[in-house]
């Protein structure tokens, strides 16, 4: 099946204000629906979790308990940026790593909570992961057909490593960009595909193969021809600009506008190295029988998500999905060439073209139940293990 060019919906042309709303409602009812239970399935976990593993606890448990449970890992390091920058004292020593979009989000967001950020971590993710639901449903409608958004939104929303859509960190604010990005580019409205764009690149580096993508879809709408080029055009270099920006800030001050590479190298030890000694790396962690177990699964299961994540770039090469696949391989080039396989299951929850084909298979009723049931289990497993302070890819 080749994706053509996403065309507006005949019916939403000829059929007035009130048939343009239409598909609107039904997206955002569903996401509604989605992100009340799952978020409630995630809290509720978290909190039960809690209870449970206080074994030397009596009585209620400690005030502040539940909100600090959701404050691990890169998480801790978002909170601090919100609150004290990028270079002061009190924050990790390799923050630039770190993008700005979601700590900006965080200070604002926590002063008006009363210096309650990681409560604001939590309420931010809330709200933008039901935007990125909103625009998976009307993104896999359009792309795959009728009742693909329905659900679309319940295989993110139960996602097996969908604790990171409730946790502070960043990928809420990706896919809410990513996915409106992708919605707004596919049907050629280039300038409403500005700030959901700027949003992608503003939280994550990940956001540049976003841009890289839809300019090919740019150019592929145009028949490949530069004379068809336009000033919409600018739509794309508009959304670069958080990019920019950040690197103008680091060069301010510290000299290097790449500094965000630099403290990933030193911070994580993370650089660019062969693919192959990659696996190697990771293969050698995940057959190692001196390191804890943990860590054993967690590296078995980063293998298993870069296995998948191929999957998905040869899929959308046989499929011709063209611009998706330009995203997905020029993604996963990169993330499988770093030092060793790091959060690919976290990763695996930027890539756009899974949950469409995956909403394709799902038309499969078996599929579809089954994907629910191992998508709970699975997301409140992850659950318990991150707010209990273990590691989750």
């Amino acid at each position: 099946m080749s994706m053509e060019p996403a065309v507006i919906d005949a019916a939403e042309v000829s059929g007035g204000a009130r048939s343009r709303e239409r598909p609107w409602r039904r997206a955002v009812l569903d996401s509604l629906a989605v992100l009340a239970v799952t978020r409630l399935l995630a809290f509720i976990v978290a909190w039960a979790a809690n209870w449970m593993t206080a074994a030397t606890s009596r009585g209620p448990l400690p005030s502040g308990t539940f909100l600090a449970s959701w404050n691990r890992w890169d998480a801790i390091s978002y909170v601090q940026i919100a609150q004290y920058g990028y270079f002061d004292p009190r924050t990790h020593a390799n923050s630039a790593a770190y993008f700005p979009g979601f700590p900006v989000a965080l200070r604002g967001l926590g002063r008006l909570l009363g210096g309650r950020y990681i409560l604001a971590a939590l309420v931010a993710n809330v709200v933008l992961t039901g935007v990125a639901l909103v625009y998976l449903h009307r993104l896999a409608d359009q792309e795959i057909g009728a009742g693909a958004g329905a659900r679309a939104v319940w295989y993110l929303g139960l996602f097996p490593v969908g604790v990171f859509l409730a946790a502070g960190y960043t990928e809420p604010m990706f896919l809410a960009g990513a996915f409106a990005a992708f919605y707004y580019g596919r049907r050629g409205e280039w300038w409403k595909a500005v700030l959901p764009g700027a949003l992608a690149v503003g939280s994550r580096l990940t956001g540049l193969f976003v841009v890289v993508a839809l300019g090919f879809e740019y150019m592929r709408q145009r028949r490949w021809d530069p004379r068809k080029i336009g000033p919409d055009v600018l739509a794309l270099v508009v959304a670069v600009l958080p990019l920019v920006a950040f690197m103008a800030y680091l060069r301010w001050k510290v000299g290097n506008p790449l500094q965000f590479l630099t403290d990933q190298e030193f911070g994580w030890g993370r650089k660019l190295v062969g693919p192959w000694r990659a696996f190697r790396t990771t293969w050698a962690g995940a057959t190692s029988q001196v390191q804890a177990t943990n860590w054993v699964f967690s590296w078995r299961v980063e293998i298993a998500a870069a296995a998948l994540g191929a999957w998905v770039g040869v899929v959308c090469l046989l499929r011709r999905w063209w611009t998706y696949a330009v995203y997905t391989l020029a993604f996963f080039a990169v993330l499988l060439s770093s030092t060793w396989y790091f959060s690919t299951p976290r990763m695996l929850l930027t890539l756009p073209p899974l949950f469409l084909i995956w909403a394709d298979l799902g038309a499969n009723r078996w599929v579809h139940q089954a994907s629910l049931a191992a998508g709970a289990a699975l997301m409140a497993l992850s659950v318990v293990v991150f707010t209990s302070g273990a590691w989750v890819s």
